[in-house]
């Protein structure tokens, strides 16, 4: 992840495409606006990208690696970001954490960003209770770390 000074927005993006997130990511609270791309068509890895700074976040499809991962929407959360009571197109993403090495990559299933592809809201949603923690090993394999598999039950 990047971060730098403001700057403005690339004039060949398309303003429409924006996601709005209304209160910011945690540490990133003053940056409301990005955009989505997927590393390459088909691939279960996307950048968040803010509309107005060099921030890049780096994600992932959870349910690509982890099968078992479930995740409840509680109303207010279908509320804020323009659901209705349809989780139909809401969009579930894992903020990634690199390793020295990639296989070394870490997943962040505690605090999944949610976006609505329709009304183009997004958040990052932190549950009050869940099992699942923000260092959680994306490959099987390698030096043992605290980051068990979500399907482990930690």
């Amino acid at each position: 992840m990047t971060r730098n000074k403001k700057k403005e927005t690339d004039p060949g993006l398309d303003r429409s495409k924006i996601i709005t997130f209304a209160d910011g990511i945690p540490a990133f609270e003053n940056e409301k606006e990005y955009y989505l791309f997927p590393l390459q068509e088909g691939s279960p890895f996307f950048y968040l990208k803010s509309a107005n700074s060099d921030l890049c976040l780096l994600m992932a499809d959870p349910f690509s690696f982890f099968p078992d991962y479930q995740i409840d929407f509680p109303d207010p959360l279908l509320e804020v970001l323009g659901a209705g009571e349809s989780t139909a197109g809401l969009m579930v993403f894992c903020i990634l954490t690199l390793g020295k090495e990639f296989k070394e990559t870490t997943a962040n299933l505690l605090a999944p960003v949610i976006i609505n592809a329709e009304s183009r809201k997004g958040m990052q949603f932190i549950p009050q209770k869940t099992q699942y923690r923000s260092r959680h090993r994306l490959f099987p394999g390698g030096p043992e770390s605290d980051a068990p598999r979500a399907q482990e039950g930690a």
